[in-house]
């Protein structure tokens, strides 16, 4: 049987060819940051988880008997402790913020994260089955969505990125998607 040479994909053809136009807003090889907002989003969170923590613990306080009274709750209320909790997590964040990257590269997509601990996990394109993408009411207001990356894989099976740019996970849902239908043929 006679091969079609015209529809037949070349073995030399590189993923940049491969993305061509469609691609756009993707360059293969080149590593992205977060959308700066992913920091607005984070921070608020936190306050949220805080300002909670703070009512419950002012419930127990003004409301138990005994409870101020308590050497161990008088101690840890006059000492900074507490407020620098709070602080460094907080400012948490802006850290993490600086250290999140993301790449497409030939074969593979990239995700590196960490501050004290850094963590590089190299999705194999063949092995992407899935990708999705979603917005919070937060992150549209924002600009930034998320993408979910599942893959055939059983240690880490699904990889999720926030903060991406919303035009730019649109783009890289569709890529990564097309791209992981194209290796799996290979």
């Amino acid at each position: 049987m006679e091969r079609d040479e015209s529809t037949a994909p070349e073995a030399d053809v590189t993923l940049a060819e491969r993305l061509g136009a469609e691609g756009e807003g993707i360059a293969v090889g080149r590593a992205y940051s977060l959308h700066p907002a992913i920091c607005y989003a984070w921070v608020a969170h936190r306050l949220a988880f805080w300002a909670a923590a703070c009512a419950a613990f002012g419930l127990l306080y003004f409301y138990r008997d005994g409870f101020a009274a308590s050497p161990g709750v008088s101690v840890l209320l006059s000492t900074p402790v507490p407020l620098l909790v709070i602080a460094c997590h907080l400012l948490q964040p802006l850290l993490a913020y600086r250290y999140v990257s993301y790449e497409l590269r030939e074969h593979d997509f990239v995700v590196r994260r960490g501050v004290l601990n850094r963590r590089t996990v190299a999705i194999p394109l063949a092995r992407i089955q899935q990708v999705d993408s979603r917005s919070g009411p937060l992150g549209r207001l924002l600009g930034h969505a998320e993408i979910v990356i599942h893959t055939a894989g059983t240690r880490v099976a699904r990889t999720v990125l926030d903060g991406v740019p919303v035009r730019r996970a649109e783009v890289l849902r569709n890529r990564l998607s097309k791209l992981g239908n194209v290796h799996a043929g290979e």
